[in-house]
């Protein structure tokens, strides 16, 4: 089985929810997770970080600085992570 290094969710699933998927994948296999969302509710943000996600991206991401922003920042909290033994 596959298990990414890093991973993308989109809350707006066409198919599913968005939360119930990050739930299964932080209980699955710790992973960082970023989520992308499009309707800018401060709530939905919350949640997300609540449920275990290490980053939030509001769609349409309209500059690639944000986007590295947030895969940079990811990265780092998971090296903070790994040096304390986390």
């Amino acid at each position: 089985m596959y298990h990414p290094s890093v991973a993308i969710v989109d809350l707006d699933l066409p198919d599913g929810n968005g939360e119930n998927l990050i739930k299964d994948l932080v209980e699955d296999t710790p992973r960082p997770l970023i989520v992308l969302e499009t309707s800018g509710n401060p709530h939905s943000r919350d949640t997300a970080m609540t449920a275990g996600t290490n980053g939030f991206l509001a769609k349409p991401i309209t500059l690639l600085a944000t986007f590295q922003e947030t895969i940079l920042g990811t990265y780092l909290q998971i090296a903070i992570r790994m040096d304390h033994g986390l």
